[in-house]
């Protein structure tokens, strides 16, 4: 069960969260578990995905890894060319291509390759990719969580963002 985010996050639910995901985790060895967690602005799903990832790591050392969805984001000359800036931070606004893709690899690769992705950069308002261990699924990374507020989304162009995580956040 899911912290209520209504409230503070508890330390408790979080590690119990944590627990239930290293053991779904273990089941699907060697394959690495994606967790995704969906919500809207402010609903706390940035927080919860941060602390989780914590405990997770807490646990097992580089265990696990956050890949937000607002990497994704369409940089600002693309959405120029496209005429979208005044849509930017909508659905049609993000790569999803390129979401789904690194979130396929990362759960059917064998683990034996690094993989990097985007942050977005609320500075430069853009995302960037940097060579930076935050920013690297490594081969021993066996719990990849991410989130966004259009995971469950069932519009043509995020509609396949379901099918590469173990949806248990709904």
């Amino acid at each position: 069960m899911l912290p209520n985010m209504t409230s503070a996050l508890d330390p408790d639910q979080v590690q119990r969260f944590a627990q239930e995901i290293m053991a779904q985790q273990a089941t699907i060895s060697p394959r690495r578990f994606v967790l995704g967690i969906a919500g809207i602005p402010g609903s706390g799903k940035s927080t919860l995905a941060h602390e989780l990832v914590t405990e997770l790591n807490r646990r097992a050392l580089g265990c696990a890894v956050l890949v937000p969805m607002d990497g994704f984001h369409l940089r600002n000359a693309e959405l120029d060319a496209r005429g979208l800036r005044s849509r930017k931070g909508s659905p049609i606004t993000f790569d999803a291509r390129a979401y789904i893709e690194l979130l396929r690899q990362a759960r059917n690769s064998s683990r034996n390759e690094s993989l990097q992705f985007p942050v977005y950069d609320r500075t430069l308002h853009e995302p960037v990719l940097r060579d930076v261990p935050e920013q690297t699924i490594f081969p021993g990374t066996k719990i990849m969580v991410t989130e966004g507020n259009y995971l469950l989304k069932s519009e043509e162009h995020t509609s396949e963002l379901q099918s590469p995580c173990n949806l248990v956040c709904r």
